[in-house]
């Protein structure tokens, strides 16, 4: 179960103007301020169906530099409790800071890239053994997307993206209540993901102020530092909306990977603009 909230200086400014200027847009202007939510409570069947919860706030700041390029600087933190074991609860909190730009090469073709750094601070607690450790996070990415019209009603939108990540575990060690110590290694990971993704939606207009729009997205790509294990997923869903006020949108999911990997997931949403 997942509650979202997101808002921008950007999105009040248009909001203003709609309702000021009947309907006119708002100039855009350089600098925008924004801010996102999200909590998330989920249930483990694996562990005695025990339940777990995570949450982020997001936050950050950019500046258009003329017509085709942005800059800016996000922050995140972020809150986990999770049952990593029938008799273990891992929780732990974390940060991560950077800088993001996106640079349009090309009509509707957008380059977009951030960088990230962070540490995060946990705490496993056990049967019989308590301790916590500290993990260090770096994350990249980049992306090339693109977004066309394929008549008025149909919108095609693939993305091509790389994702590398380093995350370290520093050594740490485990006691009980009588004195007895574990000592822990630590742990180093690092990964690289190549991913491709297309978008096909439709949009039809009901009357009324209403729309059903169906899409279908079917995605693949590589990840490993040696770039040897595959993964593929197909993603159709089915959005509901009354003009600006709201959207119910439903998903369905099937995805599986080289290794044996394979699963399926169904997911409903309702969204609301205030």
């Amino acid at each position: 179960m997942v509650l979202s909230f997101a808002s921008s200086l950007h999105e009040v400014e248009a909001l203003r103007a709609f309702d000021t200027l009947g309907g006119e847009p708002a100039a855009v202007q350089p600098f925008n301020a924004w801010v996102g939510a999200e909590v998330q409570v989920y249930n483990r069947p694996d562990m005695d169906d025990r339940w777990g919860a995570f949450g982020l706030v997001s936050a950050g700041m950019d500046y258009l530099l003329g017509e085709d390029a942005l800059l800016g600087i996000s922050v995140h933190y972020d809150v986990i409790e999770d049952p990593a074991a029938t008799d273990t609860t891992i929780t732990g909190d974390g940060w991560l800071v950077g800088p993001y730009g996106s640079i349009e090469i090309g009509k509707g073709v957008f380059l977009e890239t951030h960088l990230l750094y962070g540490q995060s601070h946990n705490r496993i607690d056990t049967a019989f053994f308590d301790g916590s450790f500290v993990t260090e996070r770096l994350v990249w990415q980049a992306s090339l997307s693109g977004e066309w019209q394929l008549g008025e009603e149909t919108r095609l939108a693939p993305r091509l993206s790389g994702q590398y990540l380093s995350e370290t575990v520093a050594p740490y060690e485990l006691t009980n209540g009588s004195g007895d110590t574990l000592a822990m290694p630590g742990d180093h990971h690092e990964e690289f993901r190549l991913s491709l993704v297309g978008q096909l939606e439709h949009t039809m207009v009901l009357g009324g102020g209403w729309a059903l729009v169906p899409r279908i997205e079917l995605s693949g790509g590589i990840a490993g530092l040696e770039l040897d294990k595959g993964f593929g997923a197909v993603d159709i869903g089915l959005a509901l909306s009354h003009g600006q006020s709201w959207i119910l949108d439903a998903n369905l999911k099937f995805d599986a990977a080289t290794s044996g990997h394979a699963s399926m997931g169904a997911s409903m949403g309702l969204a609301a603009r205030f």
